[in-house]
């Protein structure tokens, strides 16, 4: 994706071309945006919770979000990442959670901050399961994490398809 402009925020739309890989992407807000700061010099914008999306021909429901770190990423006090949303046409949600040092829990439904338990996605299949270091192979990459685990499923949560994740820090 290196050589290329960035996907551009134009209040509720967001737009991005990529000549390199032949993609016209656009992405239309349908739920309002949620901005936090989790812990100092880490801010989470979940820019649209639940979008119209479209990628050349294809369309369907889309997510978008931007997590800003002022501090390195091997220096977040976490031991556990889990994350994970659900887009559909009626409904969408959002949620984190941070285990260890720094416990952290949050869930949006709609875009709005909810305080209901956490979901537990059902019928799970596999889309990822390894260490982060074998999909980023970058020189020098910290251990911390290089050797994080990352699992990534999809599973239902009602009637809606969720992809989520769990990612273990060594």
């Amino acid at each position: 994706m290196r050589g290329g402009e960035p996907p551009a925020v134009d209040r509720d739309r967001i737009t991005w071309h990529s000549p390199r890989l032949g993609i016209d992407a656009e992405l239309v807000r349908r739920a309002p945006a949620y901005e936090e700061t989790l812990i100092d010099g880490v801010r989470w914008r979940c820019e649209q919770p639940a979008a119209d999306a479209r990628i050349g021909a294809m369309r369907g429901d889309g997510y978008a979000e931007v997590l800003e770190l002022e501090i390195a990423p091997w220096e977040v006090p976490i031991d556990e990442l889990r994350w994970g949303r659900v887009v559909d046409a009626s409904q969408s949600m959002t949620w984190i959670e941070w285990r260890g040092p720094h416990p952290f829990k949050r869930l949006l439904i709609d875009g709005i901050r909810s305080e209901a338990a956490l979901p537990e996605p059902a019928e799970n299949r596999t889309i990822r399961d390894q260490r982060l270091g074998d999909t980023i192979p970058i020189p020098g990459l910290p251990k911390r994490i290089a050797d994080a685990h990352e699992q990534k499923w999809c599973g239902r949560v009602g009637s809606a398809w969720a992809v989520h994740e769990v990612v273990r820090f060594g």
